[in-house]
């Protein structure tokens, strides 16, 4: 979120803030509906059909099969990090270790793709010796207000949430604010109330805003978003396929000529039976046929669509055949590497942002420098070990030990 006149917000006020937590409310349904999703309450369940007609309901969640294969795929293996101080930047794993970091990733990530964002809280522990700590925020509930310079310098960031009894009835609005220098904790019954009661006021000390904002792309999309009205498409397809043939199973036999006993009405109902007087004897069933052929033809259809505009291929499909060469599984995951690639940059983004703030507390006691850190992404793909065995195997005529090892960990690294 950018907020246009940078100088009146050296000081946060209740217009300024009112401002962004109502500018941020517009995004809330959209989120909503991205969650619903992703958890399987989907447009199909709600759906009514009129004169008591089959009305099966299936949901086939493509949502959240996109969602955990790009979050898997992008973090399956935990990010590493790497820098010429070996001896700092063991002290920095051991210290995100403590602090569950690479569980905090994942969270992030799964935020990204379901949301299209993410935030990341940064806080000290309340233990005996404080470390540096993070949680990740659901993006309903806080944002990032950037000022609107060719930069986008962060200003401040909002963490909002309800405070209820036992009933579970909200009793006020908790409202963090978080700039460079201060902590605001203000109370109000309502978020959107003018005045706001400033309950707290507290200095902090990692010489920046301890939020930071990850994007999943420019456009601040979902990996499933571009796609719903396809996914919406298929349970539809699903649903009918199901309810055509409980209407093939609920078929009406019908009598011509003679009559079985008296009461058409209720052997309709109850024995699918219609009969009609008339000279002519006959007897047949009415049911609508059923093209299966077409009716999977587009499925089919529908179902590549997903995938091609997602870039999140099928990964039971049998172009991902267990012969499949490297090369030959690189170029079938072109578009997801693609994609991925996209994700990774912003993540990374993101990453350098906490490494800047939480070695701004470490450098209390070392020199380490977040710019010198390598951040490494590991994809989660599997590994074709004969075709790695062979290739090593080859190299072991034409080069050293070493350069062997440096080889092989290259190669699992990609």
């Amino acid at each position: 979120m950018i907020i246009r006149n940078r100088e009146d917000t050296g000081k946060i006020n209740d217009d300024v803030l009112n401002s962004v937590l109502r500018e941020h409310s517009f995004d809330i349904e959209r989120f909503d509906k991205l969650d619903r999703l992703y958890r399987g309450e989907h447009t199909i369940l709600k759906r009514e059909l009129a004169n008591a007609a089959p009305n099966n309901r299936v949901v086939c969640n493509y949502a959240k099969y996109i969602s955990d294969m790009a979050v898997g795929y992008l973090l399956g293996k935990p990010i590493s990090y790497r820098g010429e101080n070996e001896e700092d930047i063991t002290e920095m794993k051991r210290r995100f270790s403590a602090a569950n970091m690479a569980n905090t990733d994942a969270e992030i990530a799964k935020d990204m793709s379901i949301f299209g964002k993410a935030e990341e809280l940064i806080y000290m522990s309340d233990d005996e010796v404080p470390i540096a700590k993070s949680i990740n925020i659901d993006p309903r509930n806080a944002f990032v207000v950037y000022d609107d310079t060719v930069e986008n310098r962060k200003i401040f960031g909002v963490y909002f949430y309800p405070k209820c009894d036992l009933e579970g009835r909200i009793k006020e609005y908790v409202i963090n604010v978080y700039t460079k220098e201060r902590h605001y904790k203000y109370l109000c019954n309502n978020i959107f109330d003018r005045k706001k009661i400033l309950a707290e006021e507290n200095r902090i000390y990692f010489c920046d805003v301890p939020m930071i904002e990850y994007l999943n792309n420019e456009e601040e999309q979902g990996d499933f978003e571009q796609v719903i009205s396809l996914i919406d498409a298929y349970n539809i397809l699903q649903s009918d396929r199901i309810n055509d043939v409980e209407r093939f199973v609920q078929a009406i036999l019908f009598l011509k000529g003679f009559c079985i006993e008296e009461g058409d009405g209720k052997r309709l109902k109850e024995e699918r039976i219609l009969q009609a007087p008339g000279d002519n004897t006959d007897a047949k069933w009415l049911a609508n046929s059923l093209d299966q052929n077409s009716l999977e033809s587009v499925r089919k259809s529908i179902e590549r669509d997903i995938h091609k505009f997602s870039f999140v291929p099928a990964m039971t499909d049998e172009n991902f055949s267990g012969n499949a060469s490297g090369v030959a599984m690189k170029y079938k995951l072109l578009g997801f590497e693609q994609m991925t690639g996209i994700k990774e940059r912003y993540m990374e983004k993101g990453i350098r942002e906490r490494l800047k703030i939480i070695t701004n507390m470490i450098n209390w006691s070392n020199n380490l420098k977040y710019e010198d850190i390598e951040i490494i992404f590991t994809h989660n793909l599997p590994v074709n070990k004969e075709e790695m065995a062979d290739i090593l195997y080859k190299l072991s005529s034409v080069t050293d030990e070493k350069a062997i090892k440096e080889s092989a960990l290259t190669l699992i690294s990609h």
